[in-house]
């Protein structure tokens, strides 16, 4: 019986520990560690049930969950399962042996530049803190546990933990130890991580290493809190890297360390790519994040494009540049890193510029490289050496070889183009002067300070030729065969180019004259300067100087379109000599050039040009008749024949100027003419006579036109001096013949009259005496030197003819042989004797005699003929005038009152 009640109480006792071991635990984690926890944590936490073996000190916990502010759960797990030995509780000594984690989803939610659980908020605990106890974990592991991480933007990634391996311990001093590897799946990727980490109060020690293959960037870009979310990254990355921290009294250190592969990269953003790679390679790389050091092994890059954008604000490669202005107080705050490598290699690759500025389609450019090298990247003063090959799917070859240093910034560059095509280049950057066809190969030697932009070389120009800026004129256009550059040095602060020569072969230029513009001087017309421009820098300005300016075999045309039909001149063979010059002010110490008008008539041209300009020209043989267009608005007149030979000194000293010219005109001769011309108002005369009186025995004018004036003044007109000169020289040409043939009468420079000395006759008589004869040579002499004036000449005669006529009447009516005082008086006029004395009833004899003759008209118009014709046979016979030089005119029947006042022969003159 007593047996029996041991058993029953045993069996009792038994049953109470067990309902007990069953319960209890159950009980307390729902009913106290539930809100115990949920105080700590300060967020809901709910315990489904709890388990405790004693034979095994095995602690299993199910159902575990921790409120999220909204959707799932923070932290849930299906079963956790920890095996913690009784005596260690007791002893104040959390010891767990072992750790099993099982069915666990873990949230971590990105804020703040950091990762954390999106707890629900909960009350926060009130009783006093306690001193945690010591915990130590021997070992533990976890199956099928999933960490999902909630960026800012962009999908949620999920590590789904295959493998779990843990063990810490925190000392009641403070210090913590713990280790962790685990091996899972981030999204797609595969990720190994092993890390150990120690602390205490006066030290810490992390390490960590990871391996992951496959790594999604973008996504895994979007997992690091911090960083620009609009950016946007693709492609797969392989990285093995490791990471190590240390601190010890104050003094730490972070390294990272490891190599790194990428496939299918880019990089962008908005919408658009900025960079983008088939593949890239570091082999190596260790950064010291404390001290602001990264070292990297060689990096190869395959396949790369980068696009550049330009837009009104600048440049930018989408997703790599950046124009916000850095935050208030963030200037200085990031480190300045200092870079090592051994090197990169660009295998392939295109640079794609995109400019989307104006209203006008997006230009685009492309630049194909080959390949290209970086050397060592050492210390920031030790040069980097790089090369890059390249071409350009326009046409042509660039290659660069040269060398940078980081600090200070400098870098020195060999740059060679091959038969590059200009055209497309100018259109892409919006050049005034836009190609249509052009060549180009250069060897440029650059070095590049932060002051600015130096360097020399060459550069060769082959089949220039310029588009026309108006396509309803396809011909408005610049050409040159072939260009030669050779710089000696150029730089860019402030903007000034010393080149060796300048070499033009064959160059084309037509200026082009409309009614709007003149071309090609409307290409670089000026515009208004922009606020900018207005507060440039002093010494911007671009200054140049070249110790030869020549150019071979050019040609220059000039149209004038404003005329009807248009005007169209050339000036081919050109040749131009320049040395040196320089620019600005233009300076030529010697300047020589020589053509060819419409490939005839020789120019030469020589001087200097500068603070006093001095210019010698010549121009020989310029037919006149094409200047037509533009003499005859002028002077009423066309040229019919005629031929210009000019020399010209031209001075110029700052603002005054002085002209020369000595201008000699063969075969001149006018065409059809206006009533009244230019120079007939000016001068009085017409120009066909003017002309007639210039002419040489050559039948050359010979003009001195100079002329001059200040440039400054606001009353100068260079059309005005020169139509003043003209008028100089001819008056003073006209006057010299005009004075040896008689009296000119002027007023204000103007000829107002002009009276031509007669050719004397004798009373009476149609021949020439000696007077006469004399006069007539004077006449034959400039007509001799004049051979385009031509005479008029008219016999006049006087009341001393009528009476030496009446007196051959009467004493013809005398008897022949009567002593009469009136015969001898008679017969001692008529043959030039001194008369003898006449007594007064002789006298009133001879006018009775006289007053009964009739008017002896008819005998004066003949008489008048005959000295007509005398003077005329004397032109011709002894002066070998030519007949259509000479011009009688016959007289009429004179009236009484309508004598001349002596007896003569009257000239008039007339163009021949």
């Amino acid at each position: 019986m007593r047996r029996r009640r041991l058993a029953v109480v045993v069996g009792a006792a038994g049953g109470v520990v067990v309902f007990a071991v069953a319960l209890v635990p159950g009980l307390t984690a729902t009913r106290f560690v539930a809100p115990r926890l949920s105080q700590a944590v300060g967020a809901p936490v709910r315990i489904g049930w709890a388990w405790w073996n004693p034979l095994s000190g095995t602690w299993t916990v199910r159902g575990v969950r921790v409120a999220a502010t909204a959707g799932r759960p923070a932290l849930s797990a299906q079963r956790i399962a920890a095996r913690v030995y009784l005596f260690d509780v007791l002893r104040r000594r959390l010891r767990v042996r072992d750790v099993a984690l099982e069915g666990a989803r873990v949230r971590l939610r990105a804020a703040d530049g950091r990762w954390e659980l999106p707890l629900a908020e909960h009350a926060a605990s009130t009783s006093p803190s306690t001193e945690p106890w010591p915990v130590t974990v021997d070992a533990g592991h976890a199956r099928r546990t999933t960490l999902r991480f909630e960026p800012r933007h962009g999908r949620a990634s999920l590590l789904r933990l295959r493998r779990l391996e843990l063990a810490g311990a925190l000392a009641a001093s403070g210090s913590t130890r713990g280790s962790l590897w685990l091996r899972g799946r981030l999204d797609r990727a595969t990720v190994v991580l092993g890390a150990s980490f120690r602390r205490t109060h006066s030290s810490e020690r992390v390490r960590a290493a990871i391996d992951a293959a496959r790594v999604d960037l973008g996504r895994a870009l979007r997992l690091v809190p911090v960083g620009a979310a609009a950016n946007r990254a693709t492609g797969r990355v392989d990285v093995q890297t490791t990471y190590r921290q240390m601190r010890r009294a104050g003094h730490g250190e972070r390294r990272l360390g490891g190599h790194v592969r990428g496939d299918d990269l880019a990089f962008g953003e908005a919408g658009r790519t900025g960079v983008r790679a088939r593949a890239a390679v570091v082999e190596r790389f260790d950064v010291d994040l404390d001290a602001a050091i990264a070292s990297f092994g060689k990096v190869t890059v395959r396949d790369p494009e980068a696009w550049l954008i330009r837009d009104d604000d600048g440049i930018v490669v989408p997703g790599l540049t950046r124009r916000e202005a850095p935050a208030k107080g963030d200037e200085g705050a990031a480190p300045v890193w200092r870079v090592t490598a051994a090197g990169a290699d660009l295998e392939g690759g295109t640079v794609h510029y995109l400019d989307t500025r104006g209203e006008e389609r997006e230009r685009t450019f492309d630049l194909d490289v080959e390949h290209g090298t970086i050397g060592a990247l050492g210390d920031a003063a030790a040069p980097v050496p790089f090369a890059v090959t390249a071409t350009l799917p326009t046409g042509g070859r660039v290659e660069v070889t040269g060398g940078a240093e980081r600090e200070p910034l400098h870098a020195r560059a060999d740059l060679a183009f091959t038969d590059v095509e200009l055209a497309p280049l100018t259109n892409l950057m919006q050049t005034p002067v836009r190609l249509a066809a052009g060549r180009g190969n250069a060897h440029l030697s650059m070095e590049a300070l932060a002051e600015g932009l130096s360097g020399s070389g060459t550069i060769d120009v082959d089949d220039l030729k310029t588009e026309s800026p108006d396509p309803a004129r396809p011909e408005d256009i610049l050409a040159c065969k072939t260009a030669r550059v050779a710089v000696r040095h150029f730089q860019s602060a402030p903007l000034h180019v010393d080149v060796e020569s300048i070499e033009l072969d064959w160059p084309y230029v037509l200026i082009d004259r409309a009614g709007d513009h003149v071309f090609p001087l409307s290409l670089v017309a000026l515009t208004p300067p922009s606020p900018a421009d207005a507060t440039a820098v002093p010494g911007s300005v671009f200054t140049m100087r070249a110790d030869r300016l020549a150019v071979h075999d050019g040609r220059i045309d000039f149209r004038d379109q404003t005329l009807t039909p248009p005007y169209w001149r050339s000036l081919a063979r050109c040749e131009l000599s320049a040395t040196p010059f320089a620019l600005p002010p233009v300076r030529v110490p010697r300047l020589r050039a020589d053509g060819l008008v419409d490939e005839i008539s020789p120019v030469h041209v020589e001087g200097t040009v500068g603070t006093t300009t001095r210019l010698r020209a010549d121009v020989k043989e310029v037919p006149l008749q094409p200047f037509n267009p533009y003499l005859e608005p002028v002077s009423q007149y066309s040229v019919s024949s005629g031929r210009l030979t000019m020399h010209s000194e031209i001075t110029l000293d700052r603002a005054q100027l002085d002209v020369d010219n000595r201008v000699v005109l063969s075969r001149f001769g006018l065409g059809s003419s206006a009533e009244e011309d230019f120079l007939k108002r000016e001068l009085g005369i017409p120009l066909t006579l003017a002309v007639a009186l210039m002419k040489d025995y050559r039948g050359n004018i010979e003009l001195a036109l100079p002329f001059g004036g200040n440039l400054n003044s606001p009353t100068f007109s260079l059309r005005q001096l020169v139509l003043q000169a003209v008028v100089h020289a001819i008056r003073g040409a006209v006057l010299s013949p005009l004075n040896a043939l008689g009296r000119v009468f002027l007023r204000d420079g103007r000829i107002e009259d002009l009276a031509l000395e007669p050719i004397p006759f004798p009373p009476g008589d149609g021949r020439l005496d000696q007077a006469g004869r004399e006069r007539v040579v004077q006449v034959i002499r400039v007509l001799g030197t004049h051979p385009d004036l031509a005479l008029a000449v008219r016999g006049q005669v006087a009341e001393a003819d009528v009476t030496r006529l009446q007196e051959e009447t009467v004493l013809a009516a005398l008897p022949p042989k009567d002593r009469d005082p009136l015969r001898a008086y008679l017969e001692a006029r008529r043959a030039g004797a001194p008369p003898p004395p006449l007594a007064a009833d002789q006298r009133r004899r001879l006018e009775t005699l006289t007053g009964a003759l009739s008017w002896p008209g008819e005998q004066l118009r003949q008489l008048a003929d005959d000295r007509s014709a005398a003077v005329a046979a004397a032109f011709l016979l002894e002066g070998q005038i030519a007949p259509d030089r000479i011009r009688v005119e016959t007289a009429d029947v004179p009236a009484p009152g309508a004598l001349a006042a002596a007896p003569a022969v009257a000239l008039r003159m007339a163009a021949g």
